[in-house]
């Protein structure tokens, strides 16, 4: 029999883990005016920024350049060596629109149809084990539309997230100048590192985030 394992998943920092990380300890008792405003300056940096603890202490174009580092790594050790990849520029492609479409429906039809009109061959087959390999390595998640049927679900529109907002951000200059959708990716994290089961409903009207609760 096979020794039985426990995995354990550390993503990048919350806002609370951020915020220690400054020395601020959120004690309501403790807050006062001058401590508020710095947390709200800090959330904003946060925001931008991201949580990769590495980055914290690195002025805007060396985080900016780390960033994009740890991306070419995960594009390159992590996904092609891993799963021995040899399309590596629709790969790259590919990656870089999920992170485009970060807080939006994704659709891999949608870029296998980008894909051919610019003269690339590849199958939906292979955009769709990419989709598959970006969430095992945790670059980008996807978000399931809610369904009362578990096959509906798992076969819905799904939307994609980042693993960090200022990994987006350096990643994408769309993404940067999108406040609203900056926010939206940190709320599904925050929700996600608290053990969360998450879907978004979308029928006559949109709700971001349902949790399911067992």
């Amino acid at each position: 029999l096979r020794g039985r394992t426990i995995t354990y998943k550390v993503y990048p920092l919350s806002f609370k883990e951020y915020l220690n990380f400054h020395n601020i300890e959120l004690d309501k008792t403790k807050l006062t005016t001058q401590t508020i405003s710095r947390i709200k300056n800090l959330f904003n940096r946060f925001l931008s920024e991201g949580g990769f603890p590495e980055t914290i202490s690195l002025d805007k174009d060396v985080r900016s350049k780390t960033l994009q580092d740890y991306f070419n790594v995960m594009i390159f050790k992590d996904l092609i060596e891993r799963y021995d990849i040899q399309q590596t520029s629709i790969l790259k492609y590919f990656c870089k629109r999920v992170i485009a479409n970060s807080s939006n429906e994704f659709s891999v039809n949608k870029i296998f149809n980008e894909l051919k009109s610019q003269g690339y061959k590849v199958s939906k087959d292979t955009l769709y084990e990419f989709q598959d390999n970006i969430e095992s390595i945790y670059l980008s998640l996807f978000l399931p539309k809610y369904s009362n049927s578990v096959i509906k679900r798992e076969f819905s529109q799904k939307k994609s997230y980042s693993i960090d907002t200022g990994f987006a951000n350096a990643l994408d200059y769309k993404f940067y100048n999108d406040k609203p959708r900056q926010f939206e990716n940190l709320i599904y994290l925050e929700l996600l590192k608290k053990g969360k089961e998450l879907t978004y409903y979308k029928d006559n009207y949109e709700c971001d985030f349902l949790t399911l609760d067992r």
